[in-house]
């Protein structure tokens, strides 16, 4: 009868490991920007040109236009905001937009103005403002 129990418990234990493994497997993951270097400042020279006039230089949602928006921009600078945010969401809501997102209608879809390598170098500099 003993003999039984522990052949049971195993295979119980071995079908419990094997589930866990193959939700592993099947579970999305954040995939991280590289932190390259040369990443990260090809992201900041395309937030000069195309995110700081909204986002303001530093990313805290205060740039030029900022001002004429009826939602402001997010502060990309806030931790407690940015901190949470996989890195597969930032790339969405450049790529498509603040709408597709459900997020503000001022954000535009960056699709057809940056390539996906651009967007990735852009998520990478954004991830170096939240403090």
């Amino acid at each position: 009868m003993r003999g039984w129990s522990w052949a049971a418990g195993g295979t119980a234990l071995g079908l419990a490991a094997l589930i866990v493994a193959a939700w592993h497997v099947a579970s999305p993951r954040a995939v991280a920007a590289p932190t390259d270097e040369r990443d990260v400042q090809a992201g900041r020279a395309l937030f000069a040109t195309h995110c700081a006039t909204c986002h303001g230089e530093g990313g805290r949602g205060d740039g030029a236009s900022a001002a004429s928006f009826a939602t402001r921009p997010s502060d990309l600078a806030d931790g407690r905001l940015m901190n949470g945010l996989p890195d597969e969401f930032l790339v969405s809501v450049i790529t498509h937009g603040g709408p597709a997102q459900g997020l503000a209608p001022t954000m535009p879809p960056f699709d057809r103005t940056l390539s996906a390598d651009q967007i990735r170098r852009l998520v990478s500099f954004v991830r170096t403002l939240a403090r």
